[in-house]
């Protein structure tokens, strides 16, 4: 009787698991735009159940409804984009495991990468929700917000409602 060994296989140099990993970056994404339009859709109903649909309320100015429902609806977006940012950079440093002499892993890295991207989309989003909620505080539609040269027109539209009022 006869035994055969085989040899082991030789294992290709380089990364292994481009697969696994492209795979799971694709389901990541997948998860996460399945959370965020959950949370944009929890936002929109809680404006429903709340009564915070679009009314115009006798006295106050009307800004409309792209900046009704748009400030709350970035809001959230915003607050989404911070805790990514934060979380990846929280799994950067603390949970990923480090190379030899603190520099960080591969793992580490790409996490520092993805919370840049984050990071500017938080950007982004914080800077359209400055422009929706000037809108909303002063009262007027997003186009008159945006442009700087109406901003006696806001304040004399302001005092003729204040005077109509009283």
């Amino acid at each position: 009787m006869a035994t055969t060994v085989r040899a082991p296989r030789p294992r290709p140099s380089g990364n292994n698991d481009r697969g696994r990993g492209a795979i799971t970056a694709s389901r990541g994404t997948a998860i996460a735009l399945g959370l965020i339009a959950v949370a944009v859709s929890a936002a929109a109903v809680g404006l429903v159940v709340a009564g915070g649909t679009y009314e115009t309320l006798p006295g106050l100015a009307d800004p409309g409804p792209i900046v009704t429902w748009g400030a709350p609806i970035s809001r959230v977006l915003t607050d989404i984009a911070a805790i990514v940012t934060v979380g990846l950079l929280l799994s950067a440093t603390a949970l990923a495991p480090s190379s030899k002499d603190g520099v960080l892993s591969r793992v580490g890295r790409v996490d520092s990468v993805r919370a840049a991207w984050a990071a500017g989309i938080w950007a982004m989003l914080a800077a359209a929700q400055l422009f929706l909620l000037l809108a909303l505080v002063l009262g007027v539609p997003l186009g008159d917000a945006l442009s700087p040269g109406d901003r006696l027109d806001v304040r004399e539209r302001s005092r003729h409602h204040a005077s109509t009022l009283g």
